[in-house]
């Protein structure tokens, strides 16, 4: 009787363990499809409802994804060019091939050039992209790290991500330039060795009266937002369309004068790029 138990117990513990493996076997099936690998793409020009361009996923000859707007973007917008909807399909079809689900594009994988809007923050371009946040620089707040799980961004307008060697600080020299070039950022500007930590003093003509002190730091800040707001106008005034040429040389003679007027202040800048230029600077 001793010896039947046994045999039933080994029996009984073998059955479960068999059991246990078989489970864990069916669930590596589940999880593990088979590959797709007949995979398709093709792309195509929306009618005026959507516009744009969208693309379809094939496999094996049949439709898989037909997708005419851009994902993860609010609205229903096609994608702005051919290229565009070329380069997402591929990403998606890329998805499949390797079982990375979902195979849609998602928020959190947005690519260099993208434009977002943040509730917060305003419109800005993607110029880096770290594993769980983006660089952006946005037009009215400069260079900010969002994080890829914020989920109140907008996207404007989706790039895909690429595997193309760029030079992410020479991306982000360039957008930074163009949103520069157009808005009124204020850019950070050195200010020479010799006056860090120094103030100006404006003494009255009464010494009854106490002078006024400004730290350097504060007053550099001053002369540097008059000049980013004088390049902004010389920009808006170039690119203006109601304007005639005469009409823009004229405006442009009266702000180089501006500009003259402020050399003085030259000596307080610690890169020559920085400085003002006036009527003979512009000559030259």
């Amino acid at each position: 009787m001793k010896y039947i138990c046994t045999f039933i117990l080994l029996c009984f513990i073998f059955s479960c363990g068999q059991s246990e493996r078989q489970k864990a076997e069916q669930a590596k099936t589940k999880q593990s499809p088979p590959l797709l690998n007949n995979i398709t793409v093709e792309t195509y020009k929306n009618d005026s409802t959507v516009g744009g361009f969208g693309y379809n996923i094939m496999v094996d000859g049949g439709l898989m994804i037909r997708q005419p707007n851009i994902p993860a973007v609010m609205g229903n917008r096609g994608f702005v060019s051919e290229a565009d909807a070329s380069k997402a399909a591929a990403l998606v079809a890329y998805k499949l091939k390797n079982n990375i689900m979902p195979p849609s594009v998602t928020i959190e994988e947005l690519g260099i050039g993208s434009r977002i809007r943040h509730p917060e923050f305003g419109t800005g371009v993607v110029i880096n992209v770290k594993p769980r946040t983006y660089i952006v620089v946005f037009t009215e707040r400069g260079k900010i790290e969002v994080a890829k799980a914020y989920q109140n961004i907008e996207v404007i307008d989706a790039q895909p991500v690429t595997d193309d060697p760029v030079s992410f600080a020479e991306v982000e020299r360039i957008f930074t330039g163009i949103i520069k070039k157009y808005s009124d950022i204020q850019e950070t500007v050195p200010l020479h060795g010799k006056w860090v930590g120094g103030k100006v003093v404006l003494h009255p003509n009464n010494p009854s009266q106490k002078p006024k002190e400004i730290p350097m730091d504060v007053f550099f800040n001053k002369i540097i937002m008059v000049r980013d707001r004088l390049r902004v106008m010389e920009q808006r005034i170039n690119a203006h369309d109601k304007l005639t040429e005469e009409d823009k040389v004229n405006l442009q003679q009266y702000l180089t004068r501006i500009y003259g007027s402020l050399t003085t202040f030259n000596v307080l800048f610690k890169d020559e790029e920085d400085v003002f230029v006036g009527e003979k600077g512009a000559k030259e």
